[in-house]
């Protein structure tokens, strides 16, 4: 994706004597030939195989007891032959391709992976009815267990040797043949659930029930492995009282209650402990005498271990009301919550000063708080000459907030994504930037500022100390949404359905990273379509930074600059469809038949410029950053059929 983006488009795909063009030797950053690398990768072999079931088995006890046991299992198998060729890019030879003492060399790697899923669930249940007491409860138990096996083995042959890939191993013993890679590793992992619940029942009127889980999780340390989680509700339908039996209004009436908490365990297999990956340097020291740097070897940590982890815990209460109306055309329900969730499960990159640069550390980071609301709204129309219609609306909005964070700096900032107490999780963080400097007057008077210069972007001096450094950032964005919505349509006429749906977020700050390399192409890449604006003395209103071989003034720093407004209204789906009466399909054996037409896609209304505007949510490494690698949604059109026998 990113290859095909920043190609030069002045390069051809093809060179005149018919090998791959490219810019090797033409003085321009290099980039592979996009239709290249997907020529050379199409010999590579990737097959799934999974087979999966369960056995059960429920004993009735007793009037209204009832024990059952469940075993589920999930094998999968996952291969990928990876036989990368090699390709002649404008007179050079690139892709997977080396040269060793004069010889050229191909890297083959064998990718397997083994996953085996149990799951064993027992249940006893007791379900009675007292006159107008009902009584429902159980108590259960529940082990859960993952294991893997990966192995990965890369070697480097010949230009030219057939590998076989079953066998890859042999060829660390052939002369001049190398395994580059070979390790295995098993991320298993264990869960073991304890649940019960209660619930009651009077008249179909009143409603309670509680219940509690034990779960405990191979992923946290020993002293953690474990959380209770209670929950309880009450619900009132008030449709079902006396004075409601001659509503001509309400069909059904009903208000619920409810508070609970829950688990979150969403973190690596291995999260607890600290693996150390092998590590290769250049030494400039000559230690041997041999008036050489030697080539040192040894270890260094990936991931930093913490034995401390625990649970992510999550409480939520809720009010809400469900209610049918007018003979069950109109059906309302809304829903309030407020969701606490403390020992928030983070990952943070451990600084350099610790001796641990890049590695990875998971801890319980803080609290966090959202409050919002959720509110579904439909109508049936009633039949008439044969043509019927609905409408379904809904409508989210909530505000997030993280209340307290653990770690020494109060703060986690991992590239331009910023949690802090007292703002939204994944907040953006940089500098402000103010416009372009557009006159020598604004250059000349402006704060102290590393390369600026005549259509260089001006940044705003926010502690006002007269010079632009890193303390003059701050949260610049807001990637959480002021609401998100939908619009379901369905209208039928005799055998002939119809259906649109329309989808949409309004008020979302997005990060497009993507204009770092297309705004900004101090190499040879291809240029972002906004640079045909871009500033100079002859368009001095652009709000496009002038062009530049060089970034003296550091512009693809994290700023507003590349802050968007992510909003979206889109018209996701249509579809079309067709029912054959049954007298006409009889003859040929059928029972049932439809035809349908549908598209994906079709409209998308948006002033964010990047590929796509909808891009992962919570992650890692943020959320809503749209980068280089981001595919975006397709229009799709597709005709099908029904047919049942």
């Amino acid at each position: 994706m990113e290859d095909a983006l920043l190609q030069n488009p002045l390069i051809p795909v093809y060179a005149e004597d018919g090998s791959f063009g490219g810019p090797t030797g033409a003085g321009l950053q290099d980039k592979w030939n996009p239709l290249a690398v997907l020529q050379i990768n199409r010999d590579n072999i990737q097959k799934t195989w999974r087979t999966f079931g369960n056995i059960y088995a429920d004993v009735n006890i007793a009037n209204g007891l009832t024990f059952s046991s469940k075993f589920n299992f999930d094998f999968n198998r996952y291969k990928f032959d990876e036989q990368t060729g090699a390709f002649n890019q404008n007179g050079s030879i690139l892709g997977n391709i080396f040269i060793n003492d004069g010889e050229d060399y191909q890297r083959f790697a064998r990718n397997r992976n083994e996953t085996d899923v149990f799951i064993f669930t027992n249940l006893l249940s007791f379900n009675k009815d007292f006159n107008e007491h009902t009584v429902n409860a159980f108590v259960g138990h529940e082990t859960y267990s993952k294991t893997q096996t990966n192995d990965f083995t890369r070697v480097q042959v010949p230009f030219g040797t057939n590998v076989d890939f079953e066998n890859i191993e042999q060829y660390d013993i052939i002369a001049d043949n190398t395994i580059l890679d070979a390790y295995g590793i098993g991320p298993d992992s264990k869960r073991e659930s304890m649940f019960a619940k209660v619930s009651y029942d009077y008249s179909n009127t009143y409603y309670a029930s509680a219940s509690v889980r034990r779960d405990g999780s191979s992923r946290f340390g020993k002293n953690n492995r474990y959380g209770i989680f209670p929950t309880a509700s009450v619900g009132w339908t008030i449709s079902n009282e006396p004075f409601m039996e001659n509503s001509k209004v309400f069909n059904n009436l009903k208000l619920r209650a409810s508070w609970g908490g829950n688990g979150n365990a969403d973190i690596l297999e291995y999260a607890q402990y600290s693996i150390y990956q092998e590590a290769i340097e250049n030494s400039n020291y000559d230690f041997d005498g041999d008036g050489t740097g030697p080539i040192d070897q040894g270890v260094s940590p990936n991931q930093i271990g913490n034995p401390d982890l625990k649970w992510e815990q999550s409480y939520q209460t809720n009010v809400g009301l469900d209610a049918n109306l007018f003979d069950n055309r109109v059906n309302l329900v809304v829903d309030l919550y407020e969701k606490t969730t403390s020992d928030l499960l983070l990952q943070t990159i451990q600084p350099a000063v610790l001796g641990e640069a890049g590695s990875t550390l998971f801890f319980n980071a803080g609290d966090m708080v959202n409050r919002g609301i959720d509110i579904v709204l439909g109508y049936d129309s009633k039949r008439k000459n044969d043509f019927k219609y609905g409408v379904d609306l809904t409508f989210s909005a909530y505000k997030n907030e993280v209340t307290s964070l653990n770690n020494a700096d109060k703060f986690i900032l991992q590239g331009v994504s910023y949690t802090g107490a007292g703002h939204p999780i994944g907040s953006y963080f940089g500098f402000v930037a103010d416009g372009l400097f557009r006159t020598p007057e604004e250059v000349a008077i402006h704060a102290e500022q590393t390369g600026k210069a005549l259509g260089n972007i001006r940044y705003r001096d926010l502690n006002g100390d007269g010079v632009i450094n890193q303390d003059d950032r701050t949260i610049i964005g807001n990637p959480h949404p002021d609401f998100v919505y939908g619009i379901n349509l369905t209208a039928s006429y005799k055998n002939w359905n119809f259906g649109m749906f329309f989808d949409g977020r309004q008020g979302n700050d997005m990060y497009n990273a993507q204009r770092e390399l297309l705004d900004f192409p101090y190499f040879g890449f291809n240029h972002g379509l906004n640079t045909l604006d871009a500033w100079s003395p002859s368009n001095a209103n652009s709000n496009i930074p002038a062009l530049s071989t060089t970034d003296t003034n550091d512009q693809r720093r994290p700023s507003t600059y590349f802050v968007e407004d992510g909003s979206f209204f889109r018209l996701k789906n249509v579809n079309i469809s067709y029912d054959f009466s049954a007298e006409n399909i009889s003859k040929l054996g059928l029972t049932g038949a439809k035809i349908y037409v549908q598209a994906e896609n079709l409209i998308n209304i948006t002033s964010f410029t990047g590929f796509d505007y909808e891009v992962p949510g919570l992650s890692r490494t943020g959320i809503g950053i749209a980068g280089m690698g981001v595919y975006p949604h397709t229009k799709t059109f597709s005709l099908g059929f029904n047919l049942q026998f």
